[in-house]
């Protein structure tokens, strides 16, 4: 004679209050990545390299077209721009950055952007590289960050044509600094004593490849030196992200990034 069945009822749940929530997201960010941030519309990338283009980037697409394609019309009011950030690493002296950092915030965040929806839009920005390619697998499977509202996405050479180009076998590797004009990478190259391994085609460079002290070196050039035009590509970014989030992006700066392709 079979036994009957006992049936387990899981214990009754209250949802957490938004309040609640949000004061342990913050937490997190604050105490685990040092982060006073608010807790929407994030933007969060691989080193402080990555933050300083893009904010510049920003800032030079408002001087040539009069738009910011880091502020918000928040209908509620709760936010008032996009914020670029990366973690803090804790094995580096209080240094901050690197893909292992971006892969615990989204574990530590994981609660909070897909069941209080108390994070969003969070957006993983990293390099379309092995490591970067392999964190971004990671982030939207080990808890399913395929959202538009809360996903990682690389630096696809699909998505920047005019990244610099990479000459090797095998598919593309696209950095951050691949998707700064060569000109301004020329001109900073040709300025002193750099490091860094050079490709050329045909007798041409075509892609620098930079190392320390010369990669943050050259950071700290291009944000004072560059153009607008420099920018085009990381400038890109911030575009791509605004799209995914359903955010305006206005036809000048679409003719921007790309002059010769935009629609009429």
């Amino acid at each position: 004679m079979s036994t009957p069945r006992r049936t387990v009822r899981p214990p009754d749940t209250q949802p957490v209050p938004f309040d609640d929530a949000a004061s342990m997201a913050k937490k997190i960010l604050r105490d685990k990545h040092r982060l006073e941030v608010p807790l929407g519309y994030l933007l969060i990338v691989e080193g402080t390299t990555d933050v300083a283009y893009l904010e510049r980037a920003a800032a030079r697409v408002r001087d040539e077209c009069d738009v910011d394609l880091l502020a918000l019309d928040d209908p509620d009011g709760r936010f008032s721009a996009i914020t670029i950030c990366t973690p803090l690493n804790p094995l580096a002296d209080g240094n901050r950055g690197g893909t292992p950092q971006m892969i615990r915030l989204a574990d530590d965040l994981h609660q909070h952007v897909m069941f209080f929806e108390t994070v969003r839009p969070v957006c993983f920005v990293l390099d379309h590289d092995t490591e970067g390619r392999a964190a971004a697998k990671t982030i939207r499977e080990r808890h399913k960050y395929t959202s538009d509202f809360a996903r990682p996405i690389t630096l696809d050479p699909k998505d920047h044509k005019n990244a610099c180009h990479f000459c090797g076998k095998g598919e593309r590797a696209i950095v951050v600094e691949d998707l700064l004009s060569l000109d301004i990478q020329k001109t900073f190259f040709q300025s002193g004593l750099r490091y860094c391994d050079v490709s050329y085609e045909a007798g041409k460079i075509v892609r620098f490849d930079w190392r320390e002290p010369s990669k943050s070196e050259l950071c700290e050039f291009v944000v004072t030196e560059a153009s607008a035009e420099d920018f085009r590509e990381v400038a890109r970014i911030l575009v791509r992200v605004r799209e995914m989030w359903r955010l305006d992006v206005p036809p000048s700066v679409t003719r921007f990034i790309d002059p010769h392709h935009a629609p009429e």
